[in-house]
């Protein structure tokens, strides 16, 4: 179940990334941090990219009607 949250989280931060307003030269590169946000996995767990810090993180997001 941990792996399977971490891939969802490093999808979602992937996806989330070109959603940013700032122009090309201020983009969040490899080894900055990124905006501050949390999701909420499938079994309720609230998850914040500090948690993983130094791991290679993995988001994945679906949507349903």
């Amino acid at each position: 179940m941990t792996h399977y949250c971490l891939n969802l989280l490093t999808i979602a931060t992937l996806l989330l990334l070109p959603l940013s307003s700032h122009r090309a030269e201020s983009q969040t590169v490899v080894g900055e941090q990124v905006i501050r946000f949390s999701l909420t996995d499938l079994t309720g767990k609230t998850h914040h990219p500090n948690n993983y810090l130094g791991q290679t993180l993995g988001i994945f997001l679906t949507g349903h009607n």
